[in-house]
């Protein structure tokens, strides 16, 4: 086999697996209870308006905008308060 042939061959097994997975997370998400989805979109939007983001109106937020804030500070690993103790 050629060079391409493997990578080709590689790519789609790859976009197999990446399909497998999406789809095993979409039906985990969808076995979630209701409630804790909803606790953690709250969490997740109360995230996205808080701190620098502060001037920020929930119905304005997009969801793509609230998860990249929410990543952006995990990557930091930025404090929202001050820790007590």
């Amino acid at each position: 086999m050629k060079k391409f042939d493997l990578r080709l061959e590689w790519l789609f097994f790859k976009s197999r697996v990446d399909r497998r997975w999406e789809k095993l997370m979409m039906t985990l998400a969808w076995k979630l209870p209701k409630v804790l989805v909803k606790c953690a979109s709250l969490r997740l939007m109360a995230h996205a308006t808080q701190g620098e983001y502060s001037d920020t109106e929930v119905p304005e937020l997009d969801v793509l905008t609230a998860l990249g804030r929410w990543d952006f500070d995990k990557l930091l690993n930025v404090p929202k308060t001050i820790p007590r103790g």
